[in-house]
């Protein structure tokens, strides 16, 4: 066991029982709360732990899963896709993500400007 399942507090043990479903959980209700993303996170930690190689085609093939799912999607990916980043490494992420971060342009703040 890890020390993450060995945890005492009862209510990160039932986000833990949900992490270990085959499915995401219910991730309609009160999207964005951070109990999902938590719960996202922790399933593709474990399945991680598992995986025979962590490189873009497991990074890749999580995102979607995640993507495809229900309820507040982007941030889910977003928060897992971090996680998940740092563990596989960023020269195994899948390239056109890679390309588009290194290509990033910082224009000094100035935003976008919208119509009122």
């Amino acid at each position: 066991t890890t020390e993450i399942e060995e945890s005492k507090n009862e209510e990160f043990q039932e986000w833990l029982k949900e992490s270990q479903e085959d499915k995401l959980g219910s991730l309609k209700k009160q999207m964005g709360w951070m109990k999902h993303a938590f719960i996202c996170c922790l399933r593709y930690l474990r399945l991680a732990t598992t995986a025979t190689t962590l490189d873009s085609t497991f990074y890749e093939a999580s995102m979607k899963e995640i993507l495809k799912g229900s309820g507040d999607t982007d941030t889910n990916a977003c928060i897992a896709g971090g996680l998940l980043g740092a563990i596989v490494g960023f020269h195994n992420l899948p390239e056109l993500p890679r390309k588009k971060v290194l290509a990033w342009e910082y224009k000094g703040g100035k935003g976008i400007k919208r119509e009122k």
